[in-house]
């Protein structure tokens, strides 16, 4: 590489570095209100609020070298969610993933997650009132990807 295409590539790097982690904090807060405003949502679109447990542990990890910035919705759970032997509460799973930052001590991670043991079954077959199928696979993760390439086309990235 030449003397000039390296110092164009440290530059580049550099930006890209220090832009990177603003873009995705502007991801998080914004993916984070649409988590909240789905879960008032009386649609069928909306993320099921029966105990609020759901809401409670879907949130967003933003790691820069295992330091955590954590996007949580409020809480509104007034009762734990009871799963044949296991209850909890949502915010307390989701605590328990986002800190366990073993997997995110090198580089940059924004990680949308949802620790309760049903969301699966919630985007795959719905609540017991008929909401939520595909709210994960088909809404919310390409809802985030859209607010991803558009703030990095806002920063030039």
């Amino acid at each position: 590489m030449s003397k000039n295409a390296d110092i164009i590539y440290k530059v580049m790097v550099k930006r890209f570095e220090t832009i990177l982690p603003i873009v995705l904090s502007e991801v998080a807060e914004i993916v984070s209100n649409h988590i909240e405003e789905m879960s008032t949502t009386e649609s069928a679109d909306g993320l099921p609020v029966w105990s609020g447990n759901l809401h409670d542990s879907t949130g967003i990890g933003l790691y820069y070298n295992g330091s955590l910035v954590a996007y949580k919705p409020s809480r509104i759970a007034l009762r734990k969610q009871h799963i044949e032997e296991y209850s909890y509460f949502g915010y307390e799973e989701l605590d328990k993933v986002m800190n366990d930052t073993n997997n995110y001590n090198n580089g940059i991670w924004f990680v949308l997650f949802s620790a309760s043991p049903i969301a699966f079954m919630i985007d795959t077959e719905g609540s017991p009132y008929g909401r939520g199928v595909g709210y994960f696979s088909d809404e919310l993760v390409p809802y985030t990807m859209a607010v991803l390439e558009e703030k990095l086309k806002e920063h030039g990235l």
